[in-house]
């Protein structure tokens, strides 16, 4: 299976939905803000996902992007974007 595949599959970018975020689809909920969650409130994949009614995929989605894309991520966070 290609991963990449299934993590295109629950992110998406979209000029029209969070400025251009990367997000998980049919969800206004952004990959970096599942990564501060993450990361930064110590909070499990389980609660993101039980707290925003997302599937443990599309957290887990959400994180593996994250991670491969995390020195943008974190410039961006610490720009204040």
């Amino acid at each position: 299976m290609d991963s990449s595949h299934t993590i295109t599959r629950f992110i998406e970018i979209s000029p029209h939905i969070l400025g251009g975020q990367p997000h998980i689809v049919g969800h206004p909920v952004s990959v970096q803000d599942i990564a501060l969650w993450y990361e930064r409130m110590g909070l499990t994949a389980e609660q993101i996902a039980s707290k925003h009614n997302l599937s443990l995929a599309e957290v887990f989605a959400a994180l593996a992007y994250y991670f491969h894309y995390r020195d943008k991520f974190d410039k961006s966070i610490l720009d204040g974007a």
